[in-house]
């Protein structure tokens, strides 16, 4: 019997080692290469359309340092004048006035610790470590259009808040964009533009929306039977 349960149980070891082998090189590893080849594609028709004009390119103004710094020395070496701040229920923050970029908010009721001491940051500008902010900005033929890099002048001079919407202006080559920004009671931002062709010519513009996010958890590691990332519908 001896003999017996130690074959088997040898047995069952190379079954096992069969089954993970198995499943590795049949089914892990064309996933693997299928992801890998989607992601190739997706780089390259996005780099297909940056040239053709549809998308707009990434700001120049993000540089790659190689040690980003803290988020809070980042917001505290802005220029004056250069953020409005915002506060509501949920949350509170300030927007960058360099691209209308909504690049430092924090979650007022959610905490770091049982002790709801520090509020969790959600949002932080470029420059700082795990960068992470969303802007508008127009893409088309028409020259001087306000990208991410565009420097908007606020328009009033309170703070944002549900009870307080603000307003930004941006003028270049006879086109003139007023934005307006308001805030509810909870998470919700609401961006209203309007283009004003102050000029003979026409223009050609279209609007665009990004989220971006910079550098990946220290912890990270693929898991290739888990989605992880953002989930989008998009109703055309």
């Amino acid at each position: 019997m001896e003999q017996n349960d130690q074959r088997n149980f040898l047995l069952a070891i190379g079954l096992t080692l069969a089954i993970f082998i198995g499943w590795e090189f049949l089914f892990v590893a064309p996933q693997r290469e299928a992801f890998e080849a989607a992601r190739a594609a997706q780089e390259e028709e996005v780099q297909a359309q940056i040239e053709r004009g549809e998308i707009p390119a990434p700001a120049t103004a993000t540089p790659a340092t190689p040690q980003p710094v803290a988020r809070e020395d980042v917001l505290a070496a802005a220029p004056n004048g250069g953020r409005i701040s915002f506060d509501g229920p949920g949350v509170d923050g300030s927007i960058s006035l360099i691209g209308g970029r909504i690049d430092d908010l924090s979650m007022k009721r959610h905490f770091e610790t049982v002790e709801r001491e520090e509020e969790v940051p959600l949002l932080s500008p470029v420059g700082a470590q795990n960068a992470f902010y969303a802007a508008q900005g127009w893409a088309g033929s028409t020259a001087g259009l306000p990208g991410e890099s565009a420097q908007w002048e606020a328009v009033t001079s309170h703070s944002l808040t549900p009870e307080t919407p603000i307003r930004l202006r941006y003028e270049s080559g006879g086109l003139a964009f007023d934005r307006e920004i308001s805030l509810d009671q909870d998470y919700m931002f609401t961006i209203a533009d309007r283009v004003t062709n102050n000029s003979a010519a026409p223009a050609s513009l279209r609007p665009f929306a990004v989220v971006r996010q910079y550098d990946l958890p220290p912890d990270w590691a693929p898991f290739y039977i888990l989605h992880e990332g953002a989930v989008g519908v998009l109703d055309d």
